[in-house]
């Protein structure tokens, strides 16, 4: 093999493995789906417990809804990742996935701006203190695949 054909099967072959580690942060991340899942459905209704006599109860219906919604659509698409063959092409289920993580952050964020009780120091520390352990447990739950870590962070503060 010459110089020439070696440099021309370098690119493919960078290709091939930077395919094939997206794959597998993939497959981490969908892995880990079931207990975002499980975390954000149980820290989200102690959210709406606590803030429940301290906001206006149809913008915490309201959120507390999409939550719902978000989590479920998250959950369908975890279901239908597991469901492809062992080795599903990834490009469409890494979208989804950052999707989920964007959506999921932004509701995060919206209690933070606008279920922020003006008069409740010790409600104010408790959406605080939620927030940034949510923020925390992105970090060991989203940086397998950094896309959806940007995408749900950010939005969540």
């Amino acid at each position: 093999m010459d110089i020439q054909s070696r440099q021309t099967s370098l690119p493919s072959d960078t290709d091939f493995r930077a395919h094939q580690v997206r794959g597998e942060q993939v497959k981490i991340v969908y892995r880990h789906l079931p207990t975002l899942l499980v975390v954000n459905t149980v820290v989200a209704g102690a959210m709406v417990f606590a803030l429940w006599d301290v906001v206006a109860k149809t913008g915490l219906m309201v959120w507390g809804g999409a939550m719902v919604l978000v989590l479920a659509a998250r959950a369908a698409l975890g279901w239908g990742y597991h469901r492809t063959s062992s080795h599903p092409p990834h490009h469409h289920w890494a979208i989804g996935f950052t999707v989920g993580a964007g959506a999921t952050g932004a509701l995060w964020g919206a209690v933070g701006v606008f279920m922020f009780p003006a008069d409740s120091l010790a409600h104010q520390m408790f959406i605080l203190f939620i927030l940034m352990g949510m923020g925390a447990g992105a970090i060991t739950s989203l940086t397998a695949y950094m896309p959806a870590f940007h995408a749900f962070l950010p939005v969540s503060l």
